[in-house]
């Protein structure tokens, strides 16, 4: 069951609102595997974020690309160029107060 809710939410690039599963207006990305992602991506995923868990890669209309992925007792959703060149990053922490706004570009296509 957490394997089926962990998809739904990560199957997801995009959202409006709130950082939470259940409270935003969703527009799926493309899941990419791990091998189509290019050399220099991976490599700066690697060096900015080596303790990451359950990696999910999303291609963001060919503009750059999103991992999504646990470090830490947090969730993150980062984005890169498609030279690897990070672009941002955000981060929900587990037992967030639910008042809490996160400002979140999303996967907008």
């Amino acid at each position: 069951m957490l394997i089926v809710c962990s998809l739904v939410f990560l199957s997801s690039c995009e959202k409006e609102g709130e950082f939470h599963p259940f409270k935003r207006k969703e527009k799926k990305c493309a899941i990419v595997q791990s091998d189509a992602i290019p050399t220099t991506v991976q490599k700066t995923m690697t060096e900015r974020y080596s303790g990451a868990t359950n990696l999910i890669w999303f291609d963001k209309d060919g503009s750059s690309f999103c991992a999504v992925f646990k470090i830490q007792d947090a969730e993150k959703k980062v984005f890169f160029g498609l030279d690897g060149q990070f672009i941002s990053e955000e981060t929900e922490v587990e037992n967030d107060n639910e008042d809490n706004q996160n400002e979140d570009s999303g996967c907008e296509l």
